[in-house]
């Protein structure tokens, strides 16, 4: 998505390596962005990079951005969700009747920055960001292909036939703002999300980076999760939706940093995933 470099276009600081790039801010403006891949999965890996990342190069912004799975709602696969709040839900206690219950942490983004999420449908820039992407892949949902409660798998079908299905008005991928749930557990069982669900009923997505990320910058430096839905939680997962929900992150960044979330001049941070 930034093929022009900044500068040699790499940067070793000793313990990260990044690639710079300059990325349009529109109105013949630019940045400096710096992108940096996790080694590891997980929030206890985006917590120290995002560490180093403040240190090494100080950013004024960090995207979040990746991949994620969504719930049965108006988000659909290929969608792209903007976190508003994350919901980090790492920490779980687990007692003899096995009955689990979490210590929430986390919190909502830099006021300022939601201030201007909140104002995105607004805004020219972001009106055909999805339109250089590759045609979606196919979505079934035939028998053996949903898992978990019947409930939840009836709920799913639904919104299947929704997006999907054969009287579906076709369109192109869209984006949402809202809360996001982050831990370190790769969620594929519907059941797990049920006691979230309960607390924080409004989630769209689930991933296992922002968490640790706002750890690490909270009251530091704003971040934003920008995360393309590649599986729907109970649905067997599509190994064509990972390489689209990618892109389609990827084309929402651009979009989203030719409406400058911070001044011109400044650099930002893209990973960590």
């Amino acid at each position: 998505m930034f093929p022009d470099k900044a500068g040699t276009g790499v940067y070793n600081s000793g313990s990260r390596e990044y690639t710079l790039r300059i990325a349009d801010a529109g109105l013949g403006e630019r940045y400096t962005v710096a992108v940096l891949r996790q080694i590891e999965q997980g929030n206890g890996e985006a917590q120290e990079a995002a560490r180093d990342l403040l240190q090494d190069l100080a950013p004024k912004l960090v995207l979040v951005v990746g991949i994620a799975g969504g719930l049965p709602s108006d988000v659909t696969l290929g969608d792209v969700v903007v976190g508003t709040r994350i919901h980090d839900l790492t920490i779980e206690a687990r007692d003899a009747q096995d009955r689990v219950s979490y210590a929430a942490t986390g919190g909502p983004i830099d006021r300022g920055l939601a201030a201007s999420v909140a104002n995105l449908d607004g805004r020219d820039e972001l009106r055909n960001w999805s339109a250089s992407l590759p045609a979606r892949p196919a979505v079934t949902w035939a028998e053996g292909q949903l898992y978990g409660p019947t409930e939840w798998q009836d709920k799913l079908r639904r919104r299947l036939e929704q997006h999907h299905g054969a009287t579906a008005t076709a369109r192109a991928p869209s984006y949402l703002a809202g809360p996001i749930a982050s831990s370190d557990r790769l969620v594929k069982d519907p059941a797990v999300l049920f006691p979230w669900i309960t607390t924080a009923r409004n989630l769209l997505a689930v991933e296992m980076e922002s968490g640790g990320v706002y750890r690490a910058l909270r009251e530091r430096c704003p971040m934003l999760p920008i995360r393309g839905i590649s599986d729907l939680v109970g649905l067997q997962r599509s190994e064509a939706w990972i390489g689209f929900a990618c892109a389609s992150a990827a084309a929402f960044l651009a979009a989203f940093l030719c409406t400058r979330p911070v001044p011109v001049g400044d650099s930002v941070a893209v990973g960590p995933s």
